[in-house]
């Protein structure tokens, strides 16, 4: 089909940059339409109608084809469908992949050691990681020139995805992942197969490393991906080597918690430590490791930062002074010092449980409830524990208090809390308390749940109203339309009506003509959307994507 002659020529020129640069996905074709996202500036949506191997018609919902004009994007899906209809099938490639190695070996036995050592020596000279397997098969050990070697071809990988501007977008990113997973899959796992653990240590770092460098457009998470491949290698090797290596592996790891490792990729090095090298030559060192990461965080300004890693280091230092059976005055002196820390708080609570020292417990929660004023989670986690405590004890009251507290001020709005404190009550009391709770909860809590309830229909429909968008009406449009169909259909009007009056995509159209459908369900819907749709069929005739929109409904 020669399409392109219904294309601007340097339409059909960006078109083609954009399929090579993989800008075209979820490209679908059911029977004579085509669509597709296609990623520009922005992610904009691609309809074509084919019909006898002609375009029908073309939309897109970026600005260019707004005027009516062929676009760049459109010119993209049909080089992506032209390209997917020439493909070949799955068991077309196995056929091709069996011929090419059926004729390779067919070759190899016609020719004579001169002519394959003559083509060996061709082929070697051409691609230097192709040398160094080859190298590897022949001889397992790997030269420290082997592993610059090595190295010099993974930094080479990285320079030439950076290019000039020094930046792995979006469509080159799983490229560039996908390079550095060879090394891992072919060249580290043929050194691990040869028991050259070392080895396969340090180019898995390099790769790591490497990975952590780049400057990479990471939607795809494949730098997660890829970095977690690395973590289990280690963890391969760690299993495998004698006390001695993992000693010189602790080594490599402690010394990469110096900064020079991007903070996201050092998870990866302290998870490592923290959870493996169990052995007891290494406690006492991560003992000193703790103990010095966690004077460094004190040393820095306050805060977030600060408090995070302050936190951390402390809950890691104080778990291994406990395998260290660190004594108890040791202990109590470090709870004392970071008392301000929650973490360290909550592991003296959960021994104070653990030694049934309720009061003690009870007290630090309180206190906690106060230190901890700015962060909610932490508050409802101090709530409940104290909850459970003061019900285990019987203390009903200070039971209450805290499920008041949780209803009104930690957690306002949570239904699953509003029925516990419900069922404290007889059913003469609740109403009472029930609108004393109302007046108490801050404003803008979602209280149409509480409404709904309730059965206070005449207030969640009030709320419903006045609620800005369609969010509540939808979730309560099956409990309400029966009793207030009216009211429903009046706000449903006043938010298809305004949001048609803005241009936007296709995909919102067909979001807008759904809505129309449900507003048909109500009763007097009907008429109400037949009128819309007369009004929007003059007023907005010029937008082709509606009013194909609209013919569906």
């Amino acid at each position: 089909m020669n399409w392109e002659k219904h294309f601007k020529r340097h339409i059909v020129d960006r078109g083609w940059d954009y399929f090579c640069e993989g800008a075209v996905k979820n490209l679908i074709q059911e029977e004579d339409l085509l669509t597709a996202m296609v990623h520009g500036t922005e992610i904009y949506d691609v309809q074509i109608k084919i019909s006898d191997k002609k375009i029908e018609s073309i939309d897109c919902t970026c600005p260019y084809a707004e005027t009516g004009e062929f676009c760049k994007h459109a010119a993209a899906v049909l080089f992506k469908w032209e390209n997917d209809e020439e493909s070949i099938s799955d068991d077309d490639e196995r056929q091709i992949k069996n011929s090419i190695t059926n004729s390779a070996k067919e070759l190899i036995l016609k020719a004579d050691q001169e002519t394959i050592n003559k083509f060996m020596l061709m082929v070697l000279e051409d691609d230097e990681r192709l040398l160094l397997r080859f190298k590897n098969l022949v001889n397992p050990e790997i030269s420290k020139m082997d592993m610059m070697q090595y190295k010099r071809q993974i930094d080479k990988i990285s320079y030439e995805y950076h290019g000039r501007g020094g930046f792995i977008d979006f469509y080159e990113a799983d490229g560039f992942i996908d390079e550095l997973g060879d090394f891992l899959y072919k060249d580290v796992r043929m050194m691990l197969d040869d028991c050259r653990y070392l080895e396969a240590f340090e180019l898995t770092n390099h790769i790591f490393i490497t990975l952590g460098d780049a400057a990479i457009d990471d939607s795809a998470g494949g730098t997660s991906m890829l970095a977690t491949w690395c973590y289990e290698i280690w963890l391969e090797i760690l299993g495998k080597t004698d006390i001695k290596t993992k000693s010189t592996l602790f080594k490599w790891f402690t010394n990469k918690l110096d900064g020079t490792v991007i903070d996201y990729m050092e998870e990866y090095i302290e998870n490592i430590i923290m959870e493996e090298f169990q052995e007891s030559e290494f406690l006492k060192l991560k003992l000193n490791l703790t103990e010095t990461k966690l004077a460094e965080a004190e040393k820095q300004e306050d805060s977030w930062s600060k408090k995070f890693y302050r936190e951390k280091w402390a809950e890691r230092h104080l778990a291994l002074m406990s395998l260290n059976n660190s004594s108890r005055e040791e202990l109590e002196q470090f709870y004392r010092k970071h008392w301000i820390l929650s973490g360290i708080r909550k592991h003296y609570i959960a021994r104070c449980l653990e030694e049934k020292r309720y009061d003690e417990a009870i007290g630090v929660l309180k206190e906690s409830l106060m230190l901890d004023s700015e962060y909610r989670g932490l508050l409802l986690s101090h709530s409940e524990k104290l909850k459970e405590l003061f019900l285990m004890r019987g203390e009903k009251e200070q039971y209450l208090d805290q499920l008041w507290q949780q209803a009104v001020k930690y957690v306002p709005g949570d239904l699953e809390i509003y029925k516990e404190l419900k069922a404290q009550y007889s059913k003469s009391d609740w109403e009472e308390k029930r609108e004393e709770l109302f007046d108490l909860l801050p404003r803008g809590t979602s209280i149409d749940k509480f409404f709904r309830e309730e059965g206070l229909l005449d207030r969640l429909i009030a709320y419903v109203v006045r609620s800005p968008g369609l969010y509540a009406l939808k979730a309560h449009e099956e409990i309400l339309k029966k009793d207030y169909p009216n009211e429903l259909l009046k706000k449903y009007r006043e938010e298809v009506e305004a949001g048609a009056r803005r241009t936007t995509s296709r995909g919102y159209y067909k979001e807008l003509v759904s809505m129309l459908r449900s507003m048909k369900k109500i009763a007097g819907g009907n008429d109400m959307v037949n009128e819309i749709a007369m009004h929007w069929k003059t007023a907005y005739k010029n937008r082709r994507a509606m009013m194909d929109e609209l013919s569906k409904l």
